[in-house]
């Protein structure tokens, strides 16, 4: 069974490349991702911490998770 946070970073991944999130924008806070994928804050958190990881999005204090680069597709 695939973890909850990957499930939900492939979703957020999937929303970017397909421009939902464009480059430039922000993310919905966490309680909202919490609540539009119905799922724990912590996950959302783990989720999101995989995509900084991969320089997909950008953790900034006070203005939110900010989208800073495509997804490679060479999944």
């Amino acid at each position: 069974m695939i973890p909850k946070y990957i499930v939900l970073k492939e979703k957020i991944t999937n929303d970017i490349i397909k421009n939902k999130y464009p480059i430039g924008s922000n993310l919905p806070t966490e309680l909202e991702l919490s609540a539009m994928y119905q799922v724990s804050r912590s996950t959302v958190r783990q989720a999101l911490a995989l995509l900084s990881e991969q320089n997909i999005i950008e953790k900034r204090w006070g203005s939110g998770n900010i989208v800073v680069n495509k997804p490679d597709n060479d999944k």
